[in-house]
């Protein structure tokens, strides 16, 4: 009989929550742990990401990891182990371009209030308004 993981992992950086999250006994991938962690945050840079796993007692092996092909298909998903320090790293660019991205919203100077205050097809043509206003 296959015994489920259980255990704990660890994820810091640029996500949303960062943390201890636990692994209760379901397999986990880094996918899964990435949206767990209440996903990429605004200066995160999916190209930079780390797994640091424990190999022993003594070792550890770092892999740099690649989100973006993971997340397209390119490159496997794999699962998060007890122990797993997951690092998503930035990149100089990253605070300009928050920035940017920011700076230029779809409705930027183009927003329209719907004020029911002056619709008359709402209230009609003979609506009076109170004394006290």
């Amino acid at each position: 009989v296959p015994v489920d993981i259980v255990g704990e992992f660890f994820i810091l950086g640029n996500v949303n929550r960062s943390g201890v999250i636990n692994i209760t006994g379901r397999p986990l991938t880094l996918k899964m742990a990435i949206a767990a962690a209440g996903g990429l945050g605004p200066l995160a840079w999916p190209k930079y990401v780390e797994v640091i796993r424990r190999i022993g007692k003594q070792k550890e092996e770092i892999v740099m990891v690649d989100l973006d092909k993971i997340s397209q298909g390119e490159q496997p998903d794999f699962f998060i182990k007890p122990h797993d320090l997951i690092n998503v790293g930035t990149h100089p660019t990253s605070r300009w371009r928050a920035v940017l991205r920011n700076a230029f919203r779809a409705a930027y100077g183009f927003g329209f209030v719907y004020d029911r205050n002056f619709a008359d097809a709402d209230f009609g043509k003979g609506f009076v308004l109170p004394h006290w206003l």
